[in-house]
């Protein structure tokens, strides 16, 4: 295992996420993105690809049930400061 040092800018990850407030949970979280995307690597998958890709055509059906259920007030809104609440207790952010 090597040691490397990155700059990042606090004010920008803090917009990304606002729980991340201290450098341990900056390190931690920068940490668990760069050993995925090494993961990825090393395992020969293409880091941009989503597992979850879907064609143009596909994207488009996709896009129109969602704004219709939208307009129909289907959908719950989620706000992003709740998901990443989220994703951070799942990994311990």
């Amino acid at each position: 295992m090597c040691t490397v040092s990155i700059k990042v800018d606090n004010e920008t990850v803090h917009r990304i996420n606002p729980n991340l407030k201290n450098n341990d949970s900056i390190e931690r979280w920068v940490q668990h993105y760069v050993d995925e995307f090494i993961h990825n690597l090393s395992a020969n998958e293409h880091p941009s690809l989503s597992p979850n890709a879907h064609s143009a055509a596909e994207m488009r059906d996709i896009l129109k049930e969602r704004i219709r259920r939208a307009e129909a007030g289907e959908e719950k809104v989620i706000p992003n400061t709740e998901v990443f609440a989220q994703i951070d207790s799942r990994y311990g952010f």
